[in-house]
């Protein structure tokens, strides 16, 4: 059975060169069935559209003559349509007349229904102004005697305001003078007061005086200029006493930091010596232990290499369950131990063990020698430089030799150790010195500041005195003034008297009534006020009894061509009465006549109709040759197919015999350079297995192979085994039974080794041919790659732009532009809605939306609101204008409706879109309804509706 299958697969593989052309004939073998198949479909096809092209001929040749028969009806209808059209303007044209004669008659009987309305009302105001006139002369003829008031009340107004304003001055004068009696009094009483307060100032200066003179005595015993040198030099030694002991002891720490750096510094030294000290002897110590531990090593390296083959050694590697390396038996009768053996490698090993110890605890001794040696070495790196720390002290001593110079204090030694105590005495001395002095000081400023308060308080009096002097000797002017002016009020309210007098005189011939006085003396105004009343009426009604009669004449006058107006009126109303009545006459036979032709219809009915009736005769006579020529174009397109159809089969059979033909080519070659024959149909059979199978079969025949070579393995270790067995154990120490076993054993193995190197020999046979198959198949599938590359290049071809209608390159091209132009479309709607932007569904020409609010999701455009599907249209319309711009400048937009499903805010950015294209040069317009856009838009053209059907145009901005 392996044979049998080891024998296939070689057989596979040397058919597998001609593979390829298996497939090819495969594939071309399909293909021309297919090809058949296609073939009988097509005349199926072609029988079908001849007929149907017979038949659309036939119709199509019906339609034409049904068009030429329906023109010429609509011809012998023309010369009747054109009188209808005539008659029809004419009664147009009546029509206007008579709605204009209408206009006129209604407009004639208003205009005499509001004069007749007009004179009604005239007459009416005429008898009303009659009445107010006889009003108005009854009121003047009751107040008759007071018309003399009336006509001189500017005088009497006059003589009363004069009268008035001197008994007005008159009171005010008594009044002054009250005032300034009251004045006088109170004048003389400050006299009295100042003068005192004069005299009390006087005395209170002078003891202000002899008191400021004391402490002016006072302040001259004390220098000030001295006490202040004083002051400064003690405190400039205090300052460089204080800055000596602050030295004092930052010397005695930068003292003792140097002392004890340069103990450390002289401790890491000594460490570093001892640790390089130790580090040496200890590398000579390693020298020895590495060479001891090497030794051992190789002790028990040799031990291992001289007991590795010895059969004993093997016997004690043996285990309970393990297969022996020799014999394979898992059972083991002649295991044993060597036990002297045993005992030496167990003192060996633990020798090395020992040594290897005793080195890794040096190695451990080592590290910490030379990590005490870089921390040491670190340490001292670290340490501050002393001659630094020299110098600093140095110059510290210089400094306070200075400040002992500062200080005032004799050459002494800053070192010692009472110095500091020194200090604090100098110190303690400076700053009682101090305290003494400000208390002086604090003295002398006291009383300079009592000797000037005092001094401000003197010269504070001095001036209030002064001031107190001159108020006395104002208050007395001004009481001599006070009396002059009382003298001369009496004077004057004499005359204010006579004035009043005189005037109250002349008022009184006016009034024949003496009671006018008591009236105006006790209000003054309100006898006034009324008789300012009275006069303005009187004057009123004289004014208005005058004007009445002026207006009554002039309405008499205006009612008398109000009746002559009226008499023209029924005049016009008649003549228009008239001809309205022969216009309506002259429109009732035009309609008889239009009625009789068309029968009644309108003309552009009739038009519409004929029109109607010659596009459907033509739309059916296109649509039918249309047909037709659709038709024919499909059979000439079928034909076309039928005849690449015949070539394919005639390509394909060739194919197929050239296939065929190097297959039995391949057969004969394969029978003769193997040792088997070949004939075209076992060919075949062997190709039609699958790859798949093929490797199936190949992997078994590796895996025998692979078994093959671990048994001649075992073979040889186990004859290796058997010899050295031999060797070692003398074959006549064996018992009968055991040599027996033994022969019989070595005869199977010889067997089988036999076997196996015939089996080897079979297998390198097998091995030889199979490699020198797989070598031509490798060519072969070399061959294949590089047409496989060529025929990959043109089916990509094929698959992306192949057609024979060319469509699958158009819809290629149709999509590229498509996604230049959603490219700038984008741009435009970032502008008019940053939510959205557009893309093209994968493989199609259709369009989805980007939502960026909702994570970039991707949904329908049906999935828009109307405002939003209008700013996405504006923004492919604005979109393709930048396309187009690419090739040709674009220079006009118009936009029709759709502005009204937009809310403000939307409305808003799309006229700023709108704005900015008309910025950059471009011409927008904007057909709509809205209100609102009114507003932005400054250049507008409005359409109005005329009541005749037209239209008139009127351009605004």
């Amino acid at each position: 059975s392996h044979s049998a299958r080891i024998s296939h697969v070689q057989r596979l593989d040397l058919v597998e060169p001609a593979r390829e052309d298996y497939n090819a004939l495969t594939i071309a073998s399909n293909q021309l069935k297919d090809s058949e198949a296609k073939a009988a479909e097509t005349q199926a096809n072609i029988e079908t559209l001849q007929s149907k092209l017979t038949s659309l001929t036939t119709t199509c040749t019906q339609a034409g003559d049904a068009v030429v028969a329906l023109k010429q009806q609509h011809d012998l209808k023309a010369p009747e349509i054109t009188k209808a059209q005539a008659l029809d303007v004419q009664m147009e044209t009546l029509s206007l007349d008579l709605k204009k004669e209408k206009e006129a008659l209604d407009g004639t009987l208003a205009k005499a229904e509001t004069a007749r309305k007009e004179k009604t009302d005239q007459q009416t105001a005429i008898q009303k102004l009659h009445d107010n006139l006889k009003t108005v002369d009854a009121w003047i003829e009751l107040y008759k005697e007071k018309e003399q008031v009336a006509a001189n009340f500017d005088v009497i107004s006059v003589l009363l305001r004069n009268a008035t304003a001197a008994k007005k001055n008159s009171d005010a004068l008594l009044a002054t003078k009250k005032e300034k009696e009251d004045l006088l009094a109170k004048t003389q009483a400050t006299i009295a007061l100042l003068e005192k307060e004069v005299g009390e100032q006087t005395t209170r200066i002078e003891e202000k005086e002899k008191t400021l003179a004391e402490l002016n005595a006072q302040l001259a015993a004390f220098d000030s200029d001295a006490m202040s040198t004083k002051r400064d030099q003690l405190q400039l030694r205090a300052d460089a006493l204080l800055t000596l002991k602050s030295n004092v002891q930052l010397y005695a720490q930068q003292l003792k930091q140097r002392n004890e750096v340069l103990t450390k510094h002289t401790e890491c030294e000594k460490a570093i010596a001892e640790c390089r000290e130790r580090i040496a002897a200890e590398e000579q110590e390693g020298v020895s232990l590495a060479a001891a531990k090497e030794k051992a090593e190789q002790i028990q390296q040799r031990m291992q290499l001289a007991i590795s083959d010895n059969c004993e050694t093997m016997r004690n590697t043996l285990a309970e369950g393990m297969p022996c390396p020799v014999c394979g038996s898992t059972e083991h009768p002649y295991r044993a131990g060597n036990v002297q053996l045993d005992e030496a490698m167990h003192t060996l090993e633990q020798e090395v063990a020992s040594a290897r110890k005793t080195y890794e605890a040096w190695q451990i001794r080592m590290e910490g020698y030379k990590q005490r040696l870089a921390f040491n070495t670190n340490t001292l790196n670290q340490l501050p430089d002393v001659t630094q720390l020299d110098e600093a002290l140095l110059q510290l001593e210089n400094a306070n030799n200075a400040l002992l110079k500062t200080a005032q204090l004799a050459a002494v030694d800053t070192k010692a150790a009472a110095f500091a105590d020194q200090l604090d005495v100098f110190i303690g001395q400076i700053k009682e010195a101090l305290s003494s002095l400000a208390a002086q000081e604090q003295f002398v400023r006291k009383t300079q500041q009592q000797r000037d308060a005092l001094q401000t308080e003197v010269k504070t009096m001095t001036s209030q005195s002064a001031t107190s002097k001159s108020a006395c000797d104002k208050a007395k002017l001004l009481s001599v003034s006070y009396s002059d002016e009382i003298g001369n009020l009496m004077v004057s309210v004499t005359k204010e008297t006579a004035i009043y007098n005189e005037n109250i005189d002349a008022v009184s011939q006016y009034f024949p009534n003496p009671e006018w006085i008591k009236n105006w003396n006790e209000s003054a105004s309100t006898f006034f006020t009324q008789l300012k009343h009275f006069v303005e009426k009187w004057k009123e009604a004289t004014a208005s009894s005058v004007q009445l009669k002026h207006e009554i004449e002039k309405q008499e006058e205006t009612l008398k061509a109000k009746d002559n107006l009226l008499v023209h009126i029924a005049e016009q109303l008649q003549q228009a009465e008239t001809t309205y009545k022969q216009r309506v006459n002259d429109l009732e036979q035009l309609k008889k006549q239009r009625n009789v032709l068309l029968e009644g219809k309108a003309v552009e009915v009739v038009l519409e109709q004929m029109k109607k009736e010659a596009k459907d005769a033509q739309s059916q006579y296109e649509s039918l040759q249309k047909q037709c020529n659709e038709t024919d174009k499909a059979l000439k397109l079928l034909s076309g197919i039928q005849s690449q159809l015949k070539q394919d089969q005639e390509s394909l059979q060739k194919q197929i015999e050239t296939k065929q033909q190097q297959l039995a080519t391949f057969t004969e070659t394969a029978s003769q350079t193997s040792n088997e024959s070949f004939t075209l149909d076992a060919v075949l059979d062997l190709l039609r297995w699958n790859k798949a199978e093929a490797d199936q079969e190949r992997a078994f025949v590796k895996e025998l192979f692979d078994k093959k070579s671990k048994l001649e393995i075992g073979y040889n270790e186990r004859l290796q085994a058997l010899n050295d067995y031999k060797a070692r154990q003398r074959f006549t120490d064996k018992t009968d039974e055991e040599r027996e076993a033994l022969q019989l054993r070595n005869k199977e193995l010889i067997d089988l080794m036999l076997a196996l190197t015939k089996q080897i020999d079979s297998m390198k046979t097998v091995l030889l041919q199979d490699e020198k198959n797989r070598k031509l198949n490798k060519e072969l599938l070399e061959q294949r790659k590089q047409k496989q590359a060529v025929l990959d290049k043109w089916a990509k071809l094929n698959d992306l732009a192949g057609s024979a209608d060319g469509k699958k390159f158009q819809r290629i091209a149709q999509q590229h532009t498509l996604d230049i132009l959603l490219k700038y479309a984008n741009v435009h709607l970032r502008i008019l809605n940053k939510r959205y932007a557009l893309e093209r569904i994968p493989d199609t020409l259709a369009l989805q939306i980007i939502d960026h609010d909702i994570c970039d999701e991707k949904r329908s455009i049906h999935t828009l609101s109307g405002g939003e599907t209008f700013l996405v249209s504006l923004g492919l319309a604005l979109g393709l204008a930048s396309l187009s711009s690419n090739r040709m400048k674009v220079e006009s937009l118009f936009i029709d409706e759709g502005f009204g499903s937009l809310d403000s805010e939307t409305l808003r950015v799309a006229m700023d879109a709108l704005e900015c294209l008309h910025a950059h040069g471009r011409k927008v317009g904007v057909i709509s309804h809205v209100q609102e856009m009114t507003e932005r838009i400054a250049v507008q053209i409005h359409i109005q509706k005329n009541m005749n059907g037209s239209s008139s145009i009127e351009i605004r901005g």
